[in-house]
């Protein structure tokens, strides 16, 4: 309250509050009562680590939680004491975020957003469970009309349970039961590929066959941080590609799948072949499709530096139709927990200024499975709720991000985290900053480490700080460019 008026400037107020650790001792206490911790099909998750800070599953299945009302308390105390502010301070306060980072949990949160087995997600609490049998309720109505999508015999919504056995490794009761990173009908289709070109060049493309029939293309532009760690002579982090093949319609049996690299218009390399089976539920011995010829093709030359991650040669996949029903509540989920915090602040003096979500998006990175975090619901349009997105890599300045923004129906939001992840000059930082207030941006916060008389307060610092004595991610230099940026005269 102090810090909003002692300022003259305006300012976005974070009510942040998430799984990441503030090593206070109510975290302890709430931890030790598993209704506050988010559950796998074995039950809550315990502590974790990310990049060395401690993180709490919370839960957000439910707002019954000890963990929720504290997090209430703590917000309206805080609502309070602002709006006890005179009106002059008060009107500082442009936009409130709500609660931070806001998904669905997994075991190993720092290396475990991937497609790599075993499959664990969130929320099979009792109370998750339940709702998920009330959610199929009120979409379906009567069972029949379930079994009939499931090609299921349930005698009741009682009788089903949420998937979260995997067919390979677990015997079933129920094909239904299964679950794994692909059982939603889509197979990504992704790898890396490294071709030296210019500054602004058009990127390569990636494109795909099915059997010889051409399926999609998509361009070389998402970040690969990995990569670049490994091959750091690249220069560039902005090497992966990724296309989702819908399987879902697809019949049974083996299908080959072609990937060829585009460099310049009509003339395509061959990246590889990878050789998948598509399961039907019964586990039959697929048997090979018919392929048409493939396009002409030039030789890959020795040069080329590419690989295919996904998917795995000689792999097998099942469709199960009450996976993409789980995620669609646990989606809900997020959005149903949002929309309670952002009840409490309409409580207050706040309820007009806007609010905004402060959420990721998963999908600009191409070895992320995006489901794990069932965040897509709770970037689309909430009504009065926006959007705040947190940008990192290529989505702060490539077309991944706006292309995506161009279809939501947003009309306007804030970055609640940026960094490009690579140095920029503050040419290029004006620049990236202008075409975000061109597309709608309406705020733009960064990670800053605090400093007292010119030295570095001495606590754990933030590895994407923008800080001159950062070097990671080439912070140092984004630091003096985002310096030199607002210390330019406007226009």
């Amino acid at each position: 309250m102090r810090t909003v008026r002692d300022t003259p400037r305006p300012l976005i107020l974070y009510l942040f509050s998430t799984h990441f650790a503030t090593d206070a001792p109510l975290e302890k206490a709430l931890a030790a009562d598993p209704s506050n911790l988010a559950q796998t099909r074995e039950g809550p998750l315990g502590q974790g680590r990310y990049y060395g800070d401690a993180i709490y599953n919370w839960t957000l299945a439910s707002t019954q939680t000890a963990v929720t009302a504290k997090r209430v308390q703590a917000t309206r105390a805080l609502l309070e004491a602002m709006c006890r502010l005179p009106a002059k301070d008060i009107a500082k306060i442009r936009g409130v975020t709500l609660l931070g980072e806001l998904h669905h949990l997994f075991p190993d949160f720092e290396a475990g957003m991937g497609f790599t087995p075993p499959y664990r997600v969130t929320d099979y609490s009792p109370a998750s469970v339940a709702g998920f049998r009330q959610f199929l309720k009120l979409e379906f109505a009567r069972i029949e009309q379930l079994n009939r999508v499931l090609g299921a015999n349930y005698a009741s919504f009682d009788d089903v349970q949420p998937p979260s056995r995997d067919i390979r490794t677990e015997p079933l009761q129920r094909f239904t039961e299964h679950i794994d990173s692909y059982a939603q009908g889509s197979l990504p289709i992704a790898g890396w590929a490294y071709v030296s070109s210019r500054e602004g060049a058009v990127p390569p493309w990636v494109h795909v066959y099915r059997n010889g029939r051409f399926v999609g293309k998509t361009p070389v532009t998402q970040g690969r941080q990995d990569v670049l760690a490994a091959r750091p002579e690249f220069g560039n982090a902005n090497t992966g590609w990724r296309f989702d093949l819908d399987f879902r319609r697809l019949p049974s049996g083996l299908h080959s799948i072609d990937v060829f690299l585009e460099t310049r218009p009509g003339q395509l390399i061959p990246l590889g072949t990878r050789h998948i089976a598509l399961m039907d539920r019964a586990q039959s011995t697929p048997r090979a499709l018919p392929k048409q010829s493939l396009p002409a093709s030039l030789p890959r030359p020795a040069s080329l530096q590419a690989h295919i991650d996904l998917p795995a040669d000689q792999s097998a996949y099942y469709y199960n139709p009450l996976v993409p029903l789980w995620h669609t509540y646990r989606g809900r989920q997020v959005v149903d927990y949002l929309k309670f915090f952002d009840a409490v602040v309409n409580q207050s003096c706040l309820a007009n200024t806007p609010h905004y979500t402060h959420q990721i998006i998963p999908f600009t990175n191409p070895g992320w499975d995006a489901n794990k975090y069932a965040i897509q619901a709770s970037l689309q349009p909430m009504g009065a709720i926006r959007l705040g997105v947190s940008l990192y890599g290529d989505a702060t300045y490539g077309s991944t991000f706006p292309q995506w923004y161009a279809h939501t129906g947003h009309r306007g939001y804030g970055v609640t985290e940026f960094h490009p992840l690579k140095a920029m000059d503050a040419t290029l930082m004006q620049r990236t900053l202008a075409q975000h207030a061109a597309r709608g941006a309406e705020f733009l916060s960064f990670f800053l480490e605090p400093r007292w008389k010119g030295e570095l307060v001495s606590r754990g610092h933030n590895l994407f700080s923008l800080d001159p004595d950062n070097a990671e991610f080439g912070s140092d230099h984004l630091y003096h460019a985002m310096q030199k940026t607002v210390a330019a005269p406007r226009p």
